[in-house]
């Protein structure tokens, strides 16, 4: 089982909040749902990331109904609820501006794996670098360990990863969000 995001997006106009299309696609990224303030989501916990802010609920003037759906003009795609609804997950709800978002430096994150020493014989690993088995599920290759130790039997390696990279593409939509409608925030659950 998985988590999801719910989100909407908005731009500001005259003190009231308009939901607004956006390219983001909510696809499972545990490592930028942590970002954004869920926590420690991931099923394989490699690192801990610093949130952009904890969970502050929904915002006070945002609408939403008893079973935590928002009414929007949006044609919503894959929503079971209807088309004009956006369903606001059922925990950790909260917001973030745009220019919260686009202000906050990723994170380089300090990733610790270990292997037994014997998976690391040269007959065993065809010639490629052993560090290579020890790369965690990660968006992008870390290259070779920062850090590579021995203890007793077991093979411990390090890495500074930049999770930039990894969260360029969410970044990048929220730039463009700010760009073209100015002050904009994102306002998000999780189910």
């Amino acid at each position: 089982m998985g988590l999801d995001i719910s989100f909407v997006f908005q731009k500001k106009i005259d003190h009231k909040w308009i939901d607004i299309e956006s390219n983001y696609q909510g696809d499972r990224d545990y490592d930028l749902y942590n970002w954004l303030g869920l926590g420690r989501a991931r099923c394989a916990i490699h690192f801990e990331i610093d949130p952009i802010s904890e969970p502050r609920g929904l915002p006070y003037d945002f609408e939403i109904d008893r079973e935590g759906l928002h009414p929007t003009t949006l044609s919503v795609k894959r929503s079971h609820w209807g088309e004009h609804v956006i369903h606001i997950g059922e925990t950790s709800r909260s917001w973030l501006l745009g220019s919260e978002i686009l202000a906050t430096k990723v994170p380089p994150v300090k990733i610790t794996e270990r292997m037994d020493s014997s998976y690391c014989l040269e007959d065993k690993n065809d010639g490629f670098p052993l560090w290579q088995f020890a790369i965690p599920n990660l968006n992008h290759d870390p290259g070779p360990p920062d850090v590579l130790t021995e203890v007793g039997n077991e093979m411990i390696f390090e890495w500074m990863y930049d999770l930039y990279e990894d969260f360029k593409y969410f970044v990048d939509e929220v730039r463009r969000l700010v760009d073209l409608h100015g002050v904009v925030r994102i306002v998000y659950g999780f189910s």
